[in-house]
């Protein structure tokens, strides 16, 4: 069009940005939109909005603000579309501070709020567990005489859901209802959801029920409710389970599928679960990485090892494409029924699910055989086999794969570092475990909550008590709270040296923190007290004192 000499009209620029932001295509649509002053398009406030909702749903939300921000250097005035974008953004990242700034913003320029925006405000406070804030909120959109939309009656019901309180939540669908307000499948859904979890089956499949008499099409997630719900009951038949979605005259998705693969699997009923893959392929429903992913795991969870490799050896592993006419086509009970090429992301999972059972010399058999095919492992792929050997205190072996990952250029990242302190702290190598802190920050790693934890309880083992306590105090100064065995390990620390007072200001400190003590913590504090009040060389009163703590703790 623009060789002809033609323009290209702001229209049809914003439907192509928006389409390429729909189609996940989102470094083309930003190019798209930077491209616009080549072919003399002016964006207007359309074109803005749909850049500022496509950077919003990738969660860019500081470019999505500079948009806002360069719309009004523009003089380009946004509407309520844009404001709701953002607010939406926001909200989604439990940012209720800023979602609520934005809308005193947008009411300042006159822009008053619809019940799209207040959906989205009250439903992220209510996520973000702030429920004062969403009922003010709908209240203050009652009183514009806006009405509910399926989105924030949703939004009502999953918070009653969350809460317990799923009855209330059907009385208030009712009470929409009543109002002239339909109730479409997603409510339906959140409620049928709602009495499943609370254990109530038949209620659960009245109101699924409701969805068909209603006249209403089970979407997906609908339908994966509903076979995840009837999974949890006692004696399941995931078959059973089949017979109810052809009652209800639903179509099951792969998702569906792989809800009842993975009952099977869990059951160790790996058969059943690869026959359900024929029952695919009549009903024409492609299986996906995911369908791979739990037949790998589950073979290798009961110890069907060789099949899996035999599989991938055939280059029969699930993936996306549908598979040639092959020479050599595996056994009919084999996975390779599901007519699926192999792909990285099945290798990567067989590691995992190796590593996960402890057999690491298969793992390392795999990821070599990965190398042969062309294909590369990944950062995940080679911490499983790193979290392997460590659980197995292979300790060399885990170093070994660490410099082997480094070689093939794989970048480690701070699970990599945790999963060696730990075994390396486990094993009281203190010096080694000190060389790896030094390599994670040179390359550039910052301590996490977990990495604090691992050092604190490995250097409060090796009786290094100064050292555990500074690395607490830097801990808790950087905002981390200790997990419950890293107060243990501390409390363990001063209660062997009879430094009872310290212990107990620590466990003070848990209570502050709101860091549940367990057993293991209340044994450590009796052993300390009545180890104290049996020492002969302490007064009578104190050896008292600390047999009455330790009493007061039993209770």
């Amino acid at each position: 069009m623009v060789a002809r000499g033609h323009l290209l009209y702001v229209v049809l620029c914003t439907s192509l940005v928006d389409g390429l932001f729909k189609a996940g295509k989102c470094k083309e649509a930003e190019d798209m939109f930077c491209s616009l002053p080549k072919y003399d398009v002016i964006p207007n406030h359309v074109t803005y909005s749909v850049l500022i909702d496509g950077r919003c749903k990738l969660g860019d939300m500081t470019g999505a603000q500079s948009a806002l921000e360069e719309m009004e250097e523009k003089r380009i005035s946004p509407n309520v579309v844009t404001y709701s974008s953002i607010i939406n953004g926001y909200m989604k990242e439990r940012k209720v501070e800023q979602g609520l700034g934005i809308m005193r913003q947008m009411t300042t320029k006159n822009i008053y709020p619809n019940c799209i925006t207040y959906g989205a405000l009250i439903d992220g406070s209510f996520r973000a567990g702030k429920q004062d804030v969403a009922l003010e909120l709908y209240d203050g959109m009652k009183m514009q005489s806006l009405n509910e939309n399926n989105y924030i009656v949703d939004a009502v019901v999953n918070n009653l859901r969350r809460n317990g309180k799923i009855i209330d939540a059907e009385k208030f669908c009712q009470d929409m209802i009543s109002r002239g307000i339909q109730i479409d499948c997603v409510n339906h859904t959140s409620l049928m959801d709602g009495y499943f979890k609370i254990g109530d089956a038949s209620t659960a499949l009245r109101v699924g029920q409701e969805v068909k008499e209603k006249g209403l099409e089970y979407d997906s997630v609908a339908l994966n409710v509903l076979i995840n719900g009837l999974s949890k009951l006692k004696d399941n038949d995931p078959h059973a389970d089949y017979d109810v979605i052809k009652q209800m005259n639903a179509d099951a998705d792969c998702g569906t599928y792989n809800t009842m693969i993975n009952i099977y699997c869990k059951d160790g009923k790996i058969d059943r679960a690869l026959e359900l893959g024929d029952d695919m392929k009549r009903n024409r429903v492609l299986p996906n990485t995911i369908t791979c992913n739990i037949l790998i795991t589950g073979l290798c969870k009961f110890g069907k090892i060789e099949k899996v490799v035999n599989i991938l050896s055939e280059g029969s592993a699930l993936g996306f494409k549908e598979q040639k006419s092959r020479k050599n086509c595996a056994d009919a009970s084999d996975a390779s029924k599901l007519g699926l090429e192999e792909d990285e992301t099945s290798y990567h999972t067989l590691v995992g699910a190796l590593c996960g059972v402890s057999m690491t010399k298969k793992a390392a058999s795999v990821l070599e055989d990965m190398k042969r095919r062309g294909i590369s492992a990944d950062t995940i792929t080679y911490n499983a086999l790193i979290c392997g050997y460590c659980k197995g205190n292979h300790l060399m072996k885990a170093l070994a794969t660490y410099s082997e990952m480094l070689t093939h250029g794989v970048s480690p990242n701070i699970e990599t570092y945790n999963a060696l302190l730990c075994r390396f702290c486990a094993a009281g190598w203190m010096q080694k475990t000190a060389k790896i802190v030094d390599e994670l920050e040179m390359r550039g790693f910052a301590r996490n909550a977990t990495t604090y934890d691992i050092l604190i309880s490995g250097y409060a083992k090796v009786n290094d008590k100064k050292e555990s306590m500074r690395l607490y105090c830097e801990m808790v100064i950087l905002g981390f709270i200790p997990r419950t065995s890293t107060f243990n390990a501390l409390i363990h620390k001063f209660t062997r040296e009879g430094m009872m007072r310290q212990a107990s200001e620590l466990m003070n400190k848990m209570q502050s923190r709101e860091v549940a003590a367990n057993s293991f913590t209340y044994d450590i504090l009796i052993r300390g007290c009545f180890k104290l009040s049996n020492q002969t060389d302490l007064h009578k009163h104190l050896r008292k004192s600390h047999r009455k703590e330790a009493k007061r703790l039993f209770k």
